[in-house]
């Protein structure tokens, strides 16, 4: 009597079932992968283009990765983010979320006071050009500067 190789079964019929019962879009793509095999460098990852060689880089080696590659997709920030946090107890964790609202509020703060300061330098940048105006309007048609302020708001 042949026993069946259960791992070899189950994901061969997962798959059978998954093909007649399920319909997937052309957008979902299945990748099976052994991860021991795949043998990519850093480097090689990093230049290549295959999003699928960063993320299977990534989940091979998510434990050991000291440092986020800066030209990778921004969903790598969200996977980097999540493994890092994921050996943190409850109070690191918190402690982390009130220094990263911390950062927003700081960044935001800095954002709003430049906008601000921006609109406030335009601002007066048009009141000044109003008032070079004015003065070459009063002394070229010689007339009182209240009525060439009126003239020019008109």
């Amino acid at each position: 009597m042949k026993f069946l190789d259960v791992k070899t079964d189950y994901t061969f019929k997962k798959v059978i079932i998954e093909m007649q019962v399920l319909n997937y879009s052309d957008d979902i793509e299945l990748i099976f992968v052994e991860l021991p095999k795949f043998k990519k460098s850093f480097d090689e990852v990093d230049k290549s283009k295959s999003i699928q060689d960063k993320w299977i880089y990534f989940i091979k080696n998510a434990g050991s990765l000291e440092f986020q590659p800066k030209n990778w997709n921004s969903e790598f920030e969200t996977a980097f983010t999540t493994i890092n946090e994921a050996n943190l107890s409850l109070s690191e964790l918190e402690l982390q979320h009130k220094r990263k609202e911390r950062i927003y509020i700081q960044r935001s703060s800095i954002e709003l006071v430049t906008q601000t300061g921006l609109d406030l330098g335009i601002k007066k940048g048009i009141e000044q050009a109003q008032e070079i105006n004015i003065k070459k309007l009063q002394k070229n048609i010689k007339i009182s500067y209240d009525e060439a302020r009126k003239l020019l708001s008109e």
